[in-house]
């Protein structure tokens, strides 16, 4: 099985790219590095969606795995550096 930063997108193809829970369980060079292959796999018009828990920089441990809960203004931040516009849906 392969960990998600080992996919390779196709450049420039998707119009859609999900995900959920995900970002949370990555430093945050990683999630760098994933939002960079991400932002690099849409296609003109392509949306990136993540659907992730957001708090105030506590961390907390879930079915057994270590999985970070970064603070709104930390995914604001990533996001940016990943030359994305960060918007946030209830």
């Amino acid at each position: 099985m392969k960990d998600i930063l080992e996919f390779d997108l196709a450049q420039n193809h998707y119009l859609l790219i999900t995900g959920s829970w995900c970002l949370g369980f990555f430093e945050e060079y990683d999630i760098l590095e994933l939002l960079e292959k991400v932002r690099n796999g849409l296609a003109k018009g392509g949306v990136a969606v993540f659907k992730e828990s957001i708090t105030e920089g506590v961390t907390s441990e879930e079915g057994g795995e270590f999985y970070l809960l970064h603070s709104k203004a930390k995914y604001e931040t990533l996001f940016e550096m990943a030359e994305f516009e960060y918007q946030e849906e209830d």
